[in-house]
């Protein structure tokens, strides 16, 4: 079973970042993804918490479902963008 500890030992990053895009990919998932747009902005702490959650959530996926069952992960990389300031 995955644990908030489990996710929270997984991140480099502090575990209140850890805990915080997790907590925020839940709430952005419940919200749904047709009102995504709208529930943040790119200058707010939503926008660093879903992109740490977007670079955690592979990681979780490999470590607690391909490697358990012995599956090769896919091979994947997050894409990052140009920013515009």
């Amino acid at each position: 079973m995955l644990s908030i500890e489990k996710v929270a030992s997984s991140y480099p990053g502090t575990r209140s970042e850890a805990e915080g895009a997790l907590a925020y990919v839940a709430y952005l998932a419940n919200k749904g993804l047709a009102h995504t747009t709208s529930s943040f902005t790119k200058h707010d702490s939503g926008s660093e918490l879903l992109e740490i959650a977007f670079r955690g959530i592979p990681v979780l996926v490999v470590n607690n479902f391909y490697v358990p069952l012995g599956i090769q992960p896919p091979a994947y990389e997050l894409q990052s963008r140009d920013l515009i300031v």
